[in-house]
């Protein structure tokens, strides 16, 4: 039995948000606070999704252990997190901790949500974060309370179409990856398109013309 029990929250925002947008990070650093939650902010964390996802299952297996260790060490009880990719790998090799997405958190406290938006939006589901971590509903909640009317694409939910920002087709093959970007841009059904998963935000954000917006962007008042 360990002398002191796990008591430590964490927000890992994903190695996309920590290396490539700091404002991001401020807002969700913001939204939590102004949730009532106290959190330490911890960027450098590596759950070893490209190594289990490419089948070096040994690699993995030692990577998990040395990273099991340094949070068990922390004290950490909860993890915060924005990705997608994360939360799913957290939830199913690391159960000892508890583990939450920035949308659960922000839908858990939906009633602190208030109505900075107006106007209309289409919500792009990212496929992990519907087909592996079943978020789907809590989102388009979010935006509705924010004060957006919600505008579906044709392939929306546990049907969206992939980018290839959690199958590794982003690094593999670029201008597929694109293409496909290029494709559910033309497709959108309004002007603003919101997504809760970093990558598919960059994705979606490198195509000329389209208003793409991460969830933290519609909670906090700009």
């Amino acid at each position: 039995m360990p002398l002191f029990s796990f008591s430590k929250t964490i927000y890992y925002p994903g190695n996309t948000l920590s290396k490539y947008f700091p404002e991001i990070v401020r807002n969700w650093k913001s939204v939590l606070s102004d949730f009532g939650i106290n959190f330490e902010i911890v960027e450098d964390i590596n759950t070893g999704w490209a190594l289990w996802d490419q089948g070096y299952h040994k690699e993995f297996s030692e990577h998990k252990e040395i990273l099991t260790k340094r949070l068990e060490k922390m004290r950490v009880k909860t993890i915060i997190t924005s990705s997608p990719e994360a939360l799913y790998m957290f939830k199913t090799f690391y159960p000892q901790f508890e583990v939450k997405h920035t949308t659960q958190i922000v839908h858990e406290n939906i009633q602190k949500v208030q109505k900075f938006n107006t106007g209309e939006a289409c919500f792009h589901d990212n496929t992990t974060q519907v087909r592996r971590n079943n978020i789907v509903n809590e989102p388009r909640s979010i935006l509705q309370r924010a004060g957006f009317g919600i505008v579906e694409f044709d392939e929306n939910k546990y049907n969206t179409q992939c980018l290839g920002t959690s199958t590794g087709l982003i690094n593999n093959s670029p201008r597929l990856a694109t293409k496909l970007a290029m494709r559910r841009v033309r497709m959108a059904p309004t002007k603003t398109i919101i997504t809760d998963s970093p990558e598919d935000y960059v994705q979606l954000k490198r195509q000329s013309g389209a208003h793409v917006l991460e969830l933290s962007e519609v909670l906090v008042e700009i």
